[in-house]
């Protein structure tokens, strides 16, 4: 596949992307993907495809990636946080009607780390308001709320292929949609603006280079292929691992909504004793690549500055007691054991210093 993508020297958003956006689209059961550069890229042209503005407002979860804010600021708009559930770890839906005004334009639910958010009342409160709702299911590919997989509840939904999601790209991204003039702005926007006739280009607006190369495309075709199997070996360790995790009695397991299905892209525990910094220096320390879960965003050096005096309890709690583990497909169960071993005795070794 890399010597005949190399021998038609067409190197950048060809075929085997456009087979690559069908293959994912047949998959969600959903009319439009649009391959970009990066989940990041997906999200900004998601917000400009809905026509964001300067000083609008887009409410997202307190505690997730600094990329669903950040992209927000990036287009002169206002991020509104809203706090998170303590068990799912997701935007604590009955706290979003509170936070809209006559400003706010979207909402950005999180699949954090592949966990379902609760659509349901998400959509509702958004149509009842006149919002789009912009899915991040950056970390989310594969997993289901209600029968539907994340990313196509909303107008629009964003995934990730970075090294670190259920499959990978190296970089790169995708937008998923069912509306048509959505797919059309997403399309004209990635390539810098331009709209080609089949011989020449004009140009329709001020856009951006996030296209996707061939290269990339093809690396996701082979692990599309192969898709159903890296699901099921995912839940299978994930469900291995969760039992191991679960005889340390300080651990508490994200939890999910009874009627989802999450494809786990990420393995984040609680410490109901524990500062989160401790354990991750003490598990480095062992050899063990440990990592904070994510980002309480209005306790960043850049966001505290512009949301002084809030508080996002939760979040808050979430940043200094979650831990994201060592969690990939190729992981052993003496791997495994080895893990939860070792935070078991540096748990311990904290508790009694």
């Amino acid at each position: 596949m890399l010597n005949e993508i190399l021998d038609t020297g067409f190197l950048t958003q060809g075929k085997y992307v456009t087979l690559f956006e069908n293959k994912i689209a047949e998959y969600l059961r959903i009319k439009y993907a649009v391959a970009v550069s990066s989940g990041t890229a997906a999200l900004h042209l998601s917000l400009a495809a809905v026509g964001l503005q300067e000083k609008d407002e887009v409410i997202i979860p307190a505690y997730t990636f600094p990329a669903t804010a950040n992209i927000v600021e990036m287009l002169k708009a206002k991020p509104v946080f809203v706090d998170v559930d303590p068990f799912t770890f997701n935007i604590d839906a009955g706290k979003i009607e509170k936070k809209i005004t006559p400003r706010t334009k979207a909402i950005i639910p999180v699949h954090l780390f592949g966990n379902p958010a609760d659509m349901d009342p998400i959509m509702k409160i958004a149509q009842k308001h006149n919002l789009a709702v912009i899915e991040d299911a950056a970390g989310a590919f594969g997993s289901s709320y209600r029968n539907k997989k994340c990313g196509t509840i909303g107008n629009i939904g964003c995934f990730s292929f970075h090294p670190r999601k259920i499959i990978t790209t190296f970089e790169g991204g995708m937008i998923v949609t069912d509306d048509n003039l959505i797919n059309q702005k997403l399309r004209i926007l990635r390539n810098h603006g331009l709209k080609s006739d089949g011989i020449f280009s004009n140009l329709l607006e001020c856009g951006y280079n996030y296209r996707m190369s061939e290269v990339q495309a093809a690396l996701g075709i082979i692990q599309m292929d192969m898709f159903q199997d890296i699901v099921r070996k995912r839940k299978d360790l994930f469900n291995i691992y969760a039992s191991l995790l679960m005889k340390i009695p300080e651990v508490f397991m994200q939890k999910c909504l009874p009627d989802s299905d999450p494809v786990w892209q990420a393995l984040v525990i609680y410490l109901q004793n524990a500062h989160s910094r401790e354990i991750i220096r003490l598990l480095r320390a062992s050899r063990i690549e440990a990592n904070i879960g994510t980002y309480a965003l209005h306790l960043t050096d850049y966001y505290r500055t512009r949301y002084r005096n809030t508080r996002y309890p939760v979040a808050h709690q979430l940043y200094e007691r979650c831990v994201a583990l060592p969690f990939y497909n190729e992981m052993t169960l003496s791997e495994m054991k080895q893990v939860v071993k070792t935070l078991k005795e540096k748990i311990y070794e904290v508790q009694t210093t």
